[in-house]
């Protein structure tokens, strides 16, 4: 995304400095994306989920300033048992669901195998996130077909504090039992989010394919989905301020101006020209300097990515 975007302004990291951008990152594996890597560390407080001790371990000694908790979440206080599958990304409480993936080309299957079963205890988000004392901004969930679940665990803190999700779902039952993108797109509708923007998340040749070299195309099993409040509830400026940069950061500036409508303090002035200044086309120069390096580098969108 681009580095003038109004969440890494100084404008707004001043505005946050007393009241950062918290994250709830649910199934934390791997690195932060963007915007959140991003960021003015002071701008941001990071609450990761991990319950594989040794990665959430890895995680906490790559940042500490982040926090990662060794807890799995779902709906219930219950223990679950965990397939570890062959590739760590694709570890699921629920179990690849054979018959489905029978369907699909090999390199979309095997690193589901399940490799072993682990069994840990589970919380609500909801009681964790009350017990710590812990007000969130954004949700972020990517548990391999537990989301569902875990969206069920986490409703009073998504109905009351969150204005974001970034969550991904499966078009496609990749795993035995779990919640489709349908279901989970009415669960947060029932909490008053609105659909935003949705991105391929995963896309699979078929079986028969294999081996055959094809101009096709993938069948989509897997949607990144994007949902903010709308309409925002009433907050302070500076939460305001919150998620008028995060709903700029993956490009709607329309609706961050209209979080901060109606607020003419010092600080809403800043951030509205923070935001304009942020979401302005590139002048001719930086289009022709783009030009020159596009046979070098990639085209690098305006927008935070909803999948890495």
């Amino acid at each position: 995304m681009r580095s003038d975007r109004a969440i890494l302004s100084p404008t707004f990291v001043e505005l946050a400095r007393d009241e950062p951008v918290v994250l709830v990152d649910v199934g934390a594996r791997g690195e932060l994306e963007e915007p959140w890597r991003l960021m003015d560390p002071g701008a941001l407080r990071v609450i990761g989920f991990e319950p594989d001790g040794d990665e959430c371990a890895r995680l906490a000694h790559t940042d500490p300033t982040r926090r990662y908790l060794p807890v799995a979440l779902w709906s219930t206080d219950v223990e679950v048992d965990v397939h570890v599958a062959a590739f760590p990304g694709c570890t699921s409480v629920h179990p690849p669901n054979a018959e489905v993936l029978e369907r699909y080309a090999p390199e979309h299957v095997e690193p589901r195998a399940t490799t072993a079963v682990a069994r840990y205890p589970a919380r609500r988000l909801d009681d964790v996130l009350r017990e710590e004392g812990i007000v969130c901004d954004v949700v972020k969930i990517d548990t391999q077909g537990s989301e569902g679940e875990v969206i069920a665990g986490a409703a009073e803190v998504l109905r009351r504090d969150a204005f974001a999700v970034l969550v991904e779902t499966w078009t496609v039952e990749v795993h035995r039992g779990q919640a489709l993108t349908g279901d989970v797109m009415r669960e947060l509708a029932s909490l008053g989010f609105s659909v935003f923007d949705i991105g391929v998340a995963a896309a699979w040749t078929r079986r028969a394919a294999t081996g055959a070299d094809l101009v096709a195309k993938r069948q989509v099993t897997g949607l990144d989905l994007l949902v903010f409040k709308d309409p925002p509830p009433d907050g302070s400026i500076v939460q305001r301020a919150k998620w008028a940069a995060i709903a700029d950061a993956f490009g709607f500036t329309d609706y961050a101006l209209e979080i901060l409508a109606g607020n003419d303090s010092s600080e809403g002035e800043a951030m509205r020209a923070a935001l304009v200044r942020g979401a302005m086309p590139a002048g001719p120069a930086a289009r022709r300097g783009l030009l020159r390096r596009r046979a070098s580098v990639p085209h690098e969108s305006p927008f935070a990515s909803l999948h890495a």
